[in-house]
């Protein structure tokens, strides 16, 4: 696919509801209605402890660091999750939580003076749509192999999107979405054109998934969020410091060291006695041994101290 996709950035509106018609209406249209000033949610700020290792005090010392709550907007799977919330048993309560988190799928301005409400009806109509071009021409496409499923696709994106010139620094042409639907029929087109495939998050506790190349960059992605990230270097971390021996086995280990030179020691006055040629080494080139040896056993010890640091 030669056009590109661009992130859909538009924070949504704020105080979804679902009347008792079932028609979907936001505070902020409501707002602005009737004050001419409506708020869109922002971008939460969420603060998270970075750990870092003093090799003086042998403590991990903390500090926090505000950024960006990244794990509930990671955007690159939400079509994929369209059918989990088609497949709520409470699909109103399903799009309210959609809502709240993503947006109207319809329009990303829902104060604009062609903004009109769309009922839930009309929400299931479009999800079904979506799940059935997933499994359909997406996900199994080898069943479908003779059909024309990029007209479905372009379909949609006509609806729900726009083309922009000079999308990026090149000045070619990229896919503009005009609302979450837009993003997810984008996200669709980029899977579908471009063959993306899709992996689970590293962190075994996340149900979300990393595509094989960003649908907007095409760059690789490790994780879905930061916090992601930190749990999975924590347990790797965690994992790398039960391999170390503990201070009882190295104490053991010096003790043995200390037992086999005097044993050293022992056999090469004997050899001596008994006019035996000694080749075991001189107590001299013992000495030079076990100083290079306890010299290159601290190095290892913090090196792996800064690589831990590094990983936190």
């Amino acid at each position: 696919m030669t056009v590109r996709l661009l992130e859909y950035t538009e924070p949504p509106p704020s105080g979804v509801t679902v009347s008792r018609s079932g028609y979907v209406d936001f505070q902020t249209r409501r707002d602005f209605k009737e004050t001419g000033i409506g708020a869109y949610q922002v971008v939460p700020e969420n603060e998270h402890d970075k750990g870092l290792y003093n090799p003086v005090t042998g403590e991990y010392e903390y500090t926090t660091t505000k950024v960006k709550a990244l794990p509930d907007k990671y955007m690159y799977d939400v079509h994929r999750r369209i059918e989990e919330y088609l497949n709520r048993e409470d699909f109103r309560e399903a799009v309210l939580e959609f809502a709240n988190m993503y947006g109207c799928w319809f329009a990303a301005d829902v104060t604009s003076k062609n903004y009109t409400l769309h009922n839930i009806k009309e929400w299931r109509s479009e999800w079904e749509h979506v799940v059935e071009v997933l499994d359909t021409y997406v996900q199994h496409p080898y069943l479908t192999a003779y059909e024309t499923s990029h007209e479905e696709i372009e379909a949609r994106l006509n609806q729900f999107a726009n083309i922009a010139i000079g999308g990026d620094d090149k000045g070619r042409m990229a896919i503009r979405p005009m609302s979450i639907g837009g993003w997810v029929w984008g996200l669709i087109a980029k899977d579908y054109f471009d063959g993306i495939t899709y992996t689970a998050c590293p962190n075994s506790k996340c149900t979300r998934e990393i595509p094989s190349v960003t649908p907007t960059t095409g760059k690789t992605l490790k994780y879905c969020s930061q916090s992601c990230k930190n749990a999975v270097l924590y347990l790797k971390n965690k994992e790398k410091k039960n391999e170390m021996p503990s201070l009882a086995e190295m104490a053991e280990a010096w003790n043995f060291t200390a037992f086999a030179t005097e044993a050293i020691i022992d056999t090469r006055k004997e050899n001596k006695e008994a006019g035996k040629v000694n080749d075991i080494p001189s107590l001299d080139e013992m000495a030079v041994a076990f100083e290079e040896f306890n010299a290159k056993a601290a190095l290892k010890l913090f090196d792996a101290k800064q690589q831990d640091d590094e990983t936190t």
